[in-house]
C-alpha cells in the first residue's frame, strides 16, 4: 500500500512527529530515523525519513516435526517527507501488506487522516 499526501500550511516537524508516533502506536520498531532541518538552507523546512520494522510470522521448516512459526522483525514501513513550514509539505508512505495486514494499514491511514485531513491540498 502506498500513501501519497500533499499538505498546505502543515509544519513538517509536527507531521514527522505524528508519523513517528503512529508507527509506535501500531507496534512498529524504528530502524532508521533521519531528519535534515533547514532544507533549503536558511529556509525553515525539513526533509526526513522513517523506516520501521513490524513483527512477522515466518514459517521455518524442520526435518523431523514439520514446521514451526517464529516471530521476527521485518522492514515493513517506509515514510519520507519534505516540506516548508510556510508552504507545501509532501508525504510518501509505503506499507508492505505481506507483513502488515491491510486492515491495520488502513487503520494507520485513517488515524493519519484524522489529524491531517484539514491540511490536505485541495485540487
Amino acid at each position: 500500500m502506498q500513501l501519497l499526501r500533499t499538505y498546505e500550511r502543515l509544519n513538517p516537524l509536527l507531521l514527522y512527529s505524528e508519523v513517528d508516533d503512529l508507527v509506535k502506536r501500531y507496534g512498529g520498531m524504528i530502524i532508521v530515523e533521519k531528519t535534515y532541518k533547514e532544507v533549503p538552507p536558511g529556509g525553515g523546512g525539513l526533509k526526513g525519513s522513517i523506516i520501521a520494522s513490524f513483527p512477522a510470522e515466518v514459517t521455518k521448516p524442520r526435518r523431523i516435526f514439520g514446521s514451526t512459526k517464529k516471530v521476527v522483525q521485518k522492514e515493513a514501513f517506509n515514510a519520507r517527507l519534505f516540506g516548508l513550514t510556510k508552504g507545501e509539505t509532501k508525504l510518501m508512505i509505503y506499507i508492505d501488506e505481506e507483513i502488515i495486514p491491510s486492515e491495520k494499514a488502513e487503520a494507520m491511514a485513517a488515524d493519519l487522516d484524522f489529524f491531517t485531513k484539514s491540511y490536505e491540498e485541495k485540487d
